[in-house]
């Protein structure tokens, strides 16, 4: 009856939910893994080396991630990548 179609309908959100939820923690892991590979290069060569290599590809690609579309991206901007590797660089 009504009953059991409400819960069908339930169950059906709960599980889409949960599998949005998935979506979202696997592209977060996918970004965290990003910036581990470009620490990972920066401390193998100069990092300045790779953000030199980020920046053309920065100017070239707009991406529009401001606010929550941030979160839809399974790889971080060129700008947060380019700002971590500068960091990187022995103070002088």
């Amino acid at each position: 009856g009504v009953r059991s179609f409400w819960w069908s309908g339930m169950i059906f959100c709960l599980g889409a939910l949960a599998l949005l939820a998935v979506r979202f923690l696997t592209l977060a892991n996918h970004r965290i893994q990003e910036l581990l590979a470009d620490h990972f290069a920066g401390w193998l060569t100069p990092s300045t080396w790779l953000a030199d290599y980020f920046r053309p590809m920065q100017a070239r690609f707009t991406r529009y991630d401001k606010g929550w579309r941030k979160y839809l991206f399974d790889h971080p901007s060129y700008e947060q990548r380019i700002r971590r590797l500068e960091a990187m660089v022995a103070p002088k």
